[in-house]
């Protein structure tokens, strides 16, 4: 249908503007490079939400160059809705789009929109194009499945099919004076609009071959990205969206369409995601409310609907569904002798065979196979029990408790996980078992997939893959174990067909470093350990407990590893024996080495590889020694436990460190946790000068994740609008702090944490308060300073440990623990801190006054909490540390 001749534009493009110059030009660029022809079919509608950066100029610059085809539009902010509800107005194109600022259109995206719609104008008013991320993010949409090919879909039988995007949507213009984006709602406007003009034909285009690139910001500052962190998420969401669209359904048709179930659904499925719900973001009232509301959406969706989404688990489906029918929620269970299927009403839901069993450990060690694993229960009430299977004769396993691995949404656990293990007989004389895990509930047995975590070293990506162990090859094929007796045939035929394999997939430079890995073996038999504290920093631990063993006579070779542009790279050399991360010869060495011993224990320290490195990954046979860079006081269980770090030597300070490591969910056993002390213990000394040191710990909420990939934080533009940084910030300029330290003679130096050293350059400076950079010396700063103001922080332990006075900061304490990985532990401030605890900061100055004002003393109530806290205080730490690290070389033997 040809209507040219009503419109001056093929397109118009209403972008909304605000706070987005770093990356403007960029989506500008893009529509005035689409090969339609700019000047001769594109209006682009510029509308400056006042946006407080240089975007205004950014716009000007380009109306100036483009004057007519690109409008300027200026306004008080008002939110995107209004902003593109005031660029409507101007729109003079046959199709309207709302490309946002910080995207970018792909060059061949209005001429293939615009083919298509032509062929189909009379029969839809909506064309769609794929979603793909860039930047921060790479990959499709998960909506991009209805791209299959270019077409129109009939919505009515076609429900899946949803569309939640306007950005990425091109709509018929005469709509422009019927629907307008909602400035109430700040969340799913888009959605919202669409999905009306979608109800009038109920018919949607979809284009393939061209794509809408969608910008996930490193910073996570984008509104989706922060979309979680607002109360307006969860309540006002359900309010105008998600009831909003269904009673407009209702009021305009009569019933709710499936698609719009399907696509209230799928935008109900994110709150579901959530493990808990944030209580810095509801109360209790606001919980039930939010609660309550979802129960309301659900009674105007379809079980099957629910049943058909595509990206939940089953577990979220059954919760859900129990959600929704609460006591008419009768599962059928129908019972094969292989499988057990659950259906409700006449709806399949899921098959236990569908469940995967999670092999996390294998062994054979001292003719036993050992296994840990576990499996989730898809069906909680009844008994599930694994059983292994070695050449046709069954095993039974012993049940472990996997709570820790508990699936959770909303604050309820909806599939219980269940852990299991086994030491079982092998036949030494046997030179192949077949070793198959099967799971067993109510009279099925159930032979499903198996998973395998990242400590068993197969790489499944490689037919012949196998790891070894003192007595066998092992081998992963068809679903099951093959534990193959160690020969010469057998260990040259299983390294020549994986070497032939990696040959085929023109591996050339991992084949030569197998091979020379094998011939290294046969020569050399001296053993290697390397100690490692931060990638990038020395002064820990490691170091300490390095300086300490170099001095033993033990036929070990030792190295320390650190990044070469470290300013501790040179200091380190003066030990001897420092190698570059990452370098060729720390590769080399961690393939060799009998020991890992570090501070630290990120997986880029771990696995140091990249890339094709992985198919090297098998040949890892070292023991991981952690020896921590403080002492733990609060749960850290979810990142340290046994199936996620898997260490083999956890060093302790204190006897209640030692105890909840060994009491709470971490899986380790009194021979692998060790109470010792920490190795830098042994170098802290009372040199104290007039100096006071502000030094909190970090709040992961603040910052962005790190990149194990550059192995660094990015910089967060979001940073200074924390309640953190403003609290801190205000502290080290405070007049009345700077002015009582500068009367009584005493410095003060802050030292902001290593995971916020990014955001630095935040705070703002001054000619008194020194702020350290991320390479300061943190003994000499604990040796030298007088006084310690902190938080939470476990460098409190350092300093109490000199008996000197220490100030908790905790003007947060109501938020800190649900921002962070951890949950709060046995140390509880009121009773075991050292120091007083302030909540205000004019509390805090006061207690500062208070000290400075009496030498800096601590008090004889804290020196007593010190010395009933300390196991050790005798200088010894290194050589307890030294002497369990013997015991477990001597234990590989």
């Amino acid at each position: 249908m040809n209507l040219e001749n009503q419109y001056k534009y093929k397109f118009s493009i209403v972008t909304a503007v605000y706070n987005v110059e770093k990356y403007l030009e960029e989506a500008i660029l893009s529509v005035v490079n689409q090969d339609i022809g700019f000047e001769e079919n594109v209006q682009l509608i510029l509308v400056n939400d006042g946006s407080p950066d240089d975007s205004g100029s950014i716009c000007k610059k380009y109306n100036e160059l483009y004057p007519n085809n690109i409008v300027y539009i200026k306004k008080d902010n008002g939110g995107v809705s209004s902003a593109r509800n005031e660029g409507m107005k101007y729109i003079k194109g046959k199709y309207m789009n709302f490309l946002d600022s910080d995207d970018k259109l792909e060059v061949n995206a209005l001429s293939k929109v615009y083919d298509f719609f032509e062929e189909i104008y009379e029969y839809t008013d909506v064309v769609s194009i794929p979603v793909y991320f860039f930047e921060a993010k790479e990959g499709g949409h998960l909506l991009n499945y209805k791209y299959n090919k270019t077409r129109q879909i009939n919505l009515i039988k076609e429900y899946k099919n949803v569309q939640m995007f306007v950005n990425s949507t091109f709509i018929k213009s005469e709509f422009k004076d019927e629907f307008n984006f909602n400035t109430k709602m700040k969340y799913a406007e888009d959605a919202e609009l669409v999905n009306k003009i979608l109800l009038n034909k109920e018919t949607m285009g979809v284009v393939r071959g061209t794509n809408y690139w969608y910008r996930f910001r490193d910073d996570a500052s984008s509104a989706v990205q922060m979309a979680n962190q607002k109360k307006e998420w969860y309540i006002d969401n359900l309010k105008n969206f998600s009831l909003g669209i269904i009673k407009y359904c209702i009021k305009n048709k009569g019933y709710v369409p499936k698609f719009i179930q399907y696509l209230v659904m799928y935008d109900l499925q994110w709150r579901f995601k959530l493990n808990k719900i944030n209580e810095n973001i509801l109360n209790e009232s606001e919980k039930e409310e939010f609660i309550s509301l979802i129960k309301e959406v659900l009674t105007y969706i379809d079980n099957k609907i629910i049943i058909e989404q595509r990206s939940i688990s089953a577990a979220h489906k059954l919760y859900i569904l129990k959600l929704k029918n609460e006591e008419n929620f009768n599962l059928k269970l129908i019972s094969s002798p292989h499988n057990i299927e659950i259906m409700l009403d006449e709806n399949y839901i899921d098959s236990v065979c569908n469940e995967n069993i999670r092999v996390d450990l294998i062994d054979v060690k001292d003719g036993y196979l050992c296994i840990e694993g576990a499996i989730g229960k898809i069906i909680p009430e009844e008994k599930y029990e694994i059983a292994i299977y070695i050449n046709d004769k069954e095993f039974s396993t012993e049940i472990t408790d996997r709570s820790i691995n508990n699936e959770h949404s909303l604050n309820t656990v909806i599939k219980e996980v269940q852990g299991f293990k086994c030491r079982i007989p092998i036949d030494l004389n046997s030179k192949e078992q077949i070793v198959k895990i099967y799971l067993k509930v109510k009279d099925s047995l159930i032979r499903t997939n198996l998973t395998l975590g990242k400590f068993v070293m197969i790489n499944k990506d490689l037919s012949n893959s196998y790891f070894a162990t003192e007595t066998h090859r092992v081998v992963f094929k068809y679903n099951s174990f093959i534990l193959l007796r160690n020969s010469l045939k057998v260990n040259f035929g299983r390294e020549f067909r994986l070497l032939t394999e990696l040959l085929k997939k023109k591996q050339r430079k991992i084949v030569c470093i197998r091979i020379l890995y094998f011939l290294a073996k046969l020569i050399s038999k001296k053993k290697v350990w390397l100690f490692m504290d931060r990638t990038d920093k020395a002064d820990d631990n490691a170091e300490h407990l390095y300086k300490y063993s170099l001095k033993q006579k033990d036929n070990v070779k030792k190295y320390y590893v650190i990044k070469k542009d470290s300013p501790d790279f040179e200091r380190i050399k003066s030990y001897g024996n420092v190698v570059a991360y990452q370098s060729m010869k720390h590769k080399w060495l961690i393939l060799n080495s009998e020991m890992i011993i570090s501070s630290h224990i990120e997986d880029s320290i771990r696995v140091p590889f990249r890339g094709n490195g992985i198919y090297l990954r098998e040949l890892l046979k070292y023991k991981f020694v952690f020896l921590q860079h403080g002492i733990i006081m609060n749960n850290l269980s979810t990142w340290l436990n046994k199936y996620n770090k898997n260490i083999d030597l956890f060093v302790t300070t204190v006897n209640k460190e030692y105890e909840s490591i060994l009491t709470e969910d971490y899986g380790y056993d009194e021979s692998v946790v060790k109470l010792t002390g920490l190795p830098r213990y042994d170098n802290l000394e009372d040199k104290s000068q007039k100096q006071i040191l502000i030094m909190p710990t970090w709040r992961s909420n603040t910052v962005n994740e790190f990149d194990q990939t550059k192995g660094i934080r990015t910089y967060n533009e979001k940073f200074k609008e924390s309640e953190y940084f403003k609290t801190y910030n205000n502290l080290i300029n405070n007049r009345e702090l700077i002015d009582m330290c500068k009367k009584h003679g005493y410095k003060v130096v802050f030292c902001p944490h290593p995971a916020i050293h990014q955001q630095v350059e935040d705070f703002t400076k001054n000619d008194y308060v020194k702020i350290c950079d991320y390479n300061e010396s943190y003994q000499k700063l604990f040796n030298e300073s007088s006084v310690l103001i902190t938080d939470y922080s476990s460098i409190n332990f350092d300093f109490a440990y000199l008996k000197k006075p220490i100030l908790y900061y905790q003007f947060d304490r109501h938020t800190f623990y649900s921002g962070q990985i951890y949950t709060s532990g046995y140390f509880d401030y009121d009773t075991m801190a050292f120091g007083d605890i302030c909540f205000e900061e004019k509390d805090l100055l006061l207690k500062i006054s208070n000290l400075v004002n009496n030498n800096a003393e601590m008090s004889d109530k804290y020196k007593a909490r010190v010395d009933s806290f300390y196991r050790y205080t005798d200088k010894s730490n290194c050589k307890r540390v030294y002497d369990e690290i013997c015991r477990l070389e001597s234990e590989r033997k």
